[in-house]
């Protein structure tokens, strides 16, 4: 509860950070210990989009959150975001095999009425060409 306060009521991100982490570090097993790890990530953005953290080590700190929600609740709600939002960050990075696998993830992952699943599809089909 300390978490969304400081963030989402005070803005400050960092503590909401501080927070989330410490649910994850000290309850991994908790019913939504997915939910902190993903906004772990999140508040992350929002700090190197304000300018509050340098990007390259908000970046590190991003694609290690994501990368724990997928790597440990794959099932979460969350992990469908996750992937595609490293797969957007290693395609951006020039990365593109990571970013095939993490753009595959998210299709073999994310519910099958998820709006983007179709534009994922043309993306990944027309990233894969390029490639030939």
């Amino acid at each position: 509860m300390s978490a969304v306060v400081y963030s989402q009521e005070l803005g400050d991100y960092q503590k909401g950070i501080d927070y989330y982490q410490q649910v994850v570090d000290n309850w991994p097993d908790y019913t939504f210990a997915w939910h902190a790890q993903y906004f772990v990530g999140k508040y992350y953005e929002i700090l190197r989009d304000s300018g509050s953290v340098l990007e390259s080590e908000a970046n590190s700190k991003i694609e290690q959150a994501y990368k724990a929600v997928v790597q440990k609740y794959p099932d979460s709600k969350s992990a469908p975001s996750a992937a595609l939002k490293l797969a957007r960050m290693n395609f951006e990075s020039g990365r593109r095999v990571e970013a095939v696998i993490y753009y595959e993830l998210f299709l073999a992952i994310a519910d099958p009425g998820d709006t983007r699943i179709k534009n994922i599809k043309v993306f990944l089909e027309q990233l894969k060409g390029e490639e030939k």
